[in-house]
């Protein structure tokens, strides 16, 4: 889901569901950005996601602007797996975030910036023959009301402190981190 446009307010996407759908062998799984130049009433909120496979190499994003935050966004039963190898991990993303062509890598397999209302709901961040500078399952910037605490996340490595990173967010973490061994 990308948001350009040449419009005065850019395109709005609302009140959608996307259910029952797999995704394989994908570089990014679930992504969406609002560009800078977007303004309201454009934006992406009232998205849900249910009954999901996702896998992919480099991971998911969904990314707001800072005047526009992607808002009202939930997953349900969604297993989210990433495959690749992070050869270094980057000291910053950076923000505005352009978009996956720009060559930026986010160590993360799911970076949410700029978002508001957003809910993980019996869902799974999973690892198969990925390797690398992985940092975390989820990394949260200016994120408000993001709940976390139904979102599992199998750790990559053992040197991770959490399996849920924030900066300057409010986010409802999951009651353990990682699963018991």
């Amino acid at each position: 889901i990308y948001q350009r446009t040449t419009s005065p307010t850019g395109p709005s996407l609302r009140n959608l569901l996307f259910s029952n759908i797999v995704i394989q062998h994908s570089n990014w799984g679930i992504s969406g950005i609002i560009y800078t130049d977007v303004v309201a009433p454009g934006g992406i909120e009232d998205v849900r996601f249910a009954n999901m496979q996702v896998r992919s190499r480099l991971g998911n994003y969904l990314v707001g602007s800072k005047s526009i935050a992607v808002k009202n966004i939930t997953f349900r039963d969604v297993h989210f797996t990433v495959t690749g190898f992070m050869k270094k991990a980057p000291e910053t993303i950076p923000d505005p975030f352009r978009n996956v062509h720009s060559g930026a890598v986010i160590p993360h397999a799911f970076l949410l910036r700029h978002a508001r209302d957003v809910s993980f709901l019996d869902c799974r961040i999973s690892w198969d023959k990925a390797k690398g500078e992985w940092l975390s399952g989820v990394h949260v910037v200016d994120g408000h009301r993001i709940d976390c605490r139904q979102l599992r996340v199998d750790p990559l490595h053992d040197q991770w402190d959490s399996a849920v990173t924030t900066t300057d967010s409010l986010v409802a973490m999951p009651e353990s981190d990682f699963p018991q061994k």
